[in-house]
Parts: C-alpha cells; sequence; structure tokens
C-alpha cells in the first residue's frame, strides 16, 4: 500500500481552524474511514503556502494520512477535493509516498 497525506491549511476564505465544528470533522473523518477503512489525524502543525493572488499564508495546518492501494490514489484525489470543499478551501496539499505501509490487525496476529 501507499501512504497518502492530505494536507488541508485554511484560507483567508475559511474561518480558523480551531472553530470547525466537531459535526464537520466527524463527517469528514467518518468520510474517510468509510473510503479508506481508517486514517490518522495529526497536527496543528504550521504551514506556509501563497496564494493565487500573491498573498502569503502563514497558519495552522493538519495533517491525514492514509494508506491505500495504488489503484486507489484517484479515489485518494477526488477524497481531498471532497474535504477541501466542505472545508471551503482554496487549495490542498496531496502527497503520494512509494513506500509500502501495512495495516496488522492486532487480534489476528498469534503470539
Amino acid at each position: 500500500m501507499q501512504r497518502n497525506e492530505m494536507d488541508y491549511s485554511h484560507s483567508h476564505a475559511w474561518k480558523r481552524w480551531e472553530t470547525i465544528s466537531q459535526q464537520l470533522m466527524t463527517t469528514v473523518l467518518n468520510h474517510v474511514a468509510r473510503q479508506f477503512g481508517g486514517g490518522s489525524l495529526d497536527g496543528p502543525g504550521r504551514g506556509i503556502w501563497i496564494g493565487a493572488d500573491g498573498t502569503m499564508f502563514d497558519e495552522p495546518s493538519y495533517v491525514l494520512s492514509v494508506a491505500c492501494q495504488p489503484l486507489d490514489l484517484q479515489k485518494a484525489r477526488e477524497t481531498v477535493v471532497w474535504i477541501g470543499k466542505a472545508l471551503q478551501q482554496e487549495a490542498m496539499y496531496f502527497e503520494i509516498q512509494d513506500s509500502p505501509v501495512e495495516i496488522i490487525r492486532i487480534e489476528s496476529e498469534q503470539p
């Protein structure tokens, strides 16, 4: 599996990340869980980027990581777009890391 990181840094068009409702966050995370079987949300971190109009943004960012098969990369990209629209973002960071990831189901492992 490949690991994909979806980093969404909020833009001037969106209220501060900290004010996003828990209901919306739950909706986003539930969508990711249904699409990929789960994920990890890390942050806040710090992101800096330049918008289409040349404005520089330096703001909190979060990274959502999911593991998926190469055939699911388009689905991962579509999910980033879906999250960006749900959070009213100007842009979204999408990274594909070509390193194996394994989800180990602990209850099925024998000691």
